[in-house]
């Protein structure tokens, strides 16, 4: 892999010249996933036999800011999606993206009634999101089971979802909606991504957010 391509694959990471940036990156990576429980481990004897393991995938990129500076290494591991079975695997994927027409209203509606507004991102949004089916996966590559126990003896049972799962955006979705009805907002019936509460607006895209209100303090 060319050194100077930021977005790289496992194998090209491993042989590049600043691998031990991409190392640390992995194991923070691989801390946080576990901290936030979004696995488990289990011995590969307990789950049913003939068992589809999916593949985890490294995914890294060298971030840099707008001035082409480099800023950080980042490790994200991945599902391979492609190894998915629906029915087994998986079962909905359709997550709603808001219309670009409901966007443009409501920014011209907020600038003509002079309200104030921000955007939002969510940290590991689908991360985040309980998953709705069973998914059994391969250990990361580079990691090992502590004891000097073999890989190949467990798998991971995924919790939460990770990115590359075909259900990941729906999942993410459904809970982030459920949550804002929770907390007293409405849907609208006309574009699924758009929810009002009293004088607060929220548009949704994917795991970013735009919000809208007349005062400040509401936003916050």
């Amino acid at each position: 892999t060319d050194e100077n391509n930021d977005n790289i694959h496992y194998g090209g990471a491993m042989a590049a010249p600043d691998k031990s940036e991409f190392i640390a990156a992995m194991k923070k990576e691989v801390d946080a996933l576990t901290k936030d429980k979004v696995w488990r481990i289990e011995p590969r004897k307990n789950i049913p036999e003939h068992t589809k393991l999916i593949r985890l995938i490294w995914s890294f990129k060298r971030k840099r800011n707008p001035m082409g500076e480099l800023i950080k290494h980042k490790a994200r591991l991945c599902v391979h999606g492609g190894m998915q079975t629906k029915g087994i695997d998986y079962w909905h994927t359709y997550a709603p993206v808001v219309n670009w027409s409901t966007v443009r209203l409501v920014m011209l509606l907020t600038e003509m009634a002079g309200w104030h507004s921000r955007q939002i991102d969510y940290v590991l949004a689908f991360s985040q999101a309980p998953i709705d089916t069973t998914v059994y996966c391969h250990l990361p590559a580079g990691f090992h089971i502590e004891g000097g126990m073999k890989n190949e003896d467990y798998v991971i049972v995924l919790e939460k979802n990770l990115y590359g799962t075909k259900q990941a955006a729906a999942n993410w979705f459904e809970m982030l909606r459920d949550n804002l009805i929770k907390e007293g907002f409405k849907q609208s019936i006309i574009d699924p991504c758009l929810f009002i509460k009293d004088n607060v607006i929220i548009v949704t895209y994917v795991d970013d957010c735009l919000i809208f209100s007349d005062e400040k303090e509401k936003i916050d």
